[in-house]
């Protein structure tokens, strides 16, 4: 029986609860994979009103209504990812595939990438035996994506964006969001716990660090 468009958008929001609960527990990001990769099969089969392929040996994760058979790639960190390393076997399969960039600090997913398979092999940037590094376009903040509030602190900008999305820059030049704000929220002496548990999205930490610079309670 094929799931609902309503059941994936519940299994998709379930999913991000679950992920988010277990960063909160202090589980590293590197531990939760399959919740990123579960995350970024949702976000493509919901987006192309197709289905979750659950077959453990499928080389496909999603197969539309026009019966296109996606292969799904899902990165957390731009500025870290830059490429992708992916085997031509798993391949085999796909007609098409989708990049998908799932962002851990405000919990929102962006399809950076919807190519067919010899376009995406295209991207190649080096080769090794079944072993090909894809060149990712840069990913850069949607231009609509308006600024809500800007503080400073000494040689720090904090910003807020109407999406949730964050940016911190020192001295004028940007930096890593939840590092730059651990170091305000640092210097403001803002308790980086909610009881025993860290606070490990950068959403809970901006609005924390950009109420007391803005003198709310």
């Amino acid at each position: 029986m094929a799931t609902t468009q309503l059941d994936l958008i519940n299994q998709y929001l379930e999913t991000i609860k679950q992920f988010e609960r277990e960063l909160l527990w202090g589980v590293n990001i590197t531990s939760l994979q399959h919740y990123v990769h579960k995350i970024g099969r949702l976000f493509v089969a919901i987006g192309k009103s197709g289905q979750v392929v659950d077959k453990s040996n499928s080389l496909y994760d999603v197969v539309t209504i026009k019966a296109e058979k996606y292969k799904v790639i899902t990165i957390t960190d731009p500025q870290k990812t830059d490429e992708v390393n992916i085997t031509l076997n798993s391949l085999n399969e796909a007609t098409r595939v989708s990049v998908v960039l799932f962002d851990t600090n405000a919990f929102e997913s962006f399809e950076i990438l919807d190519l067919s398979t010899k376009n995406f092999l295209s991207l190649k940037s080096s080769k090794s035996g079944d072993k090909v590094v894809i060149k990712l376009p840069e990913i850069k903040k949607r231009d609509s994506d308006r600024v809500v509030y800007r503080v400073t602190l000494e040689d720090y900008e904090i910003v807020e964006f109407e999406s949730g999305y964050f940016e911190v820059s020192f001295k004028g030049s940007t930096i890593d969001t939840m590092k730059g704000l651990k170091k305000v929220a640092g210097l403001l002496d803002i308790p980086q716990k909610r009881g025993m548990v860290n606070i490990s999205n950068s959403r809970e930490l901006g609005t924390i660090v950009i109420n007391r610079l803005r003198g709310d309670k």
